[in-house]
Parts: C-alpha cells; sequence; structure tokens
C-alpha cells in the first residue's frame, strides 16, 4: 500500500501534490518520474530567483506532510488539512503552467496524460494544453 505525501509550504499556506503531475503520493513513484512534483519542488526551491515560481518557496519552512503525520486536536494531519483548509492554496496548476514553458517537459506531461492521469488531464485541459492524440493531429 504505502504511504503518501505532498509538499506543503507553512509560511505561505501553499502546497503542491504528486496528484496535480498525474503521479502517486508515494515516495518511491513520484521521485522517479521527470517533471513531476520533484522537479517543481527544486524550481520552487532555486535559491537567487525572485519569480512568480522559480525561488518562491526559497527559505521558507517546506514538510513533506504524510498521511500518516502528527494529528492536530481535531484528529487531522496537515495532508488532510491543506486540502480542507481554505487558507492553503494548491499551487500545482501554476507550477505545472511554469514547466510546460519547456518544450520537453511539455511534451512528458502530455505523455503523462495520456495514460489516464485524470487531475493532470484536468489541470492540462484548464492550462489550454493539448494532450488527447486526436486533438493533436487537428
Amino acid at each position: 500500500m504505502g504511504t503518501y505525501y505532498k509538499a506543503v509550504n507553512t509560511s505561505r499556506r501553499e502546497f503542491i501534490e504528486p496528484s496535480t503531475f498525474g503521479q502517486t503520493g508515494k515516495v518511491q513513484e513520484f521521485t522517479e518520474e521527470p517533471a513531476g512534483i520533484m522537479e517543481a519542488l527544486a524550481l520552487l526551491l532555486l535559491e537567487g530567483r525572485d519569480g512568480d515560481i522559480e525561488g518562491r518557496w526559497a527559505g521558507d519552512n517546506i514538510i513533506f506532510a504524510s498521511v500518516y503525520g502528527k494529528e492536530d486536536d481535531r484528529g487531522y494531519t496537515l495532508y488532510h488539512n491543506v486540502r480542507h483548509d481554505l487558507s492553503y492554496e494548491n499551487i500545482g496548476p501554476q507550477v505545472i503552467h511554469h514547466m510546460a514553458q519547456s518544450s520537453i517537459t511539455k511534451q512528458r506531461l502530455i505523455e503523462r496524460a495520456q495514460h489516464s492521469r485524470f487531475v493532470l488531464q484536468a489541470t492540462l485541459d484548464e492550462l489550454g494544453i493539448v494532450w488527447r492524440e486526436e486533438d493533436q493531429d487537428a
């Protein structure tokens, strides 16, 4: 089965989760694939960059929150809280938009979406990135 994780920036109250990138939340799986959450995290943590994405999280408090992490007084973990706490924002779609500026990364995201990764498919649709094989020929 395994444990699921997402990257949470408690300083800015933002997070990114593997499912947005078409990956599972298991460490063994999301660390092996290019153009995913680990690449996104690297961009967010770049020192010396001051952009909307690159360097955005540099120097902040970042946690890989676990579904089995420490529970608060209500019995919820940070992993669960960021999904239900409206003060936390999932910036995954913004990061994917930035990553897709690279044609190589964009192609990797498209290939992953074509293998039935629903959340990634929806994100690419929202960003206007064509990923369906039948739509690419049109």
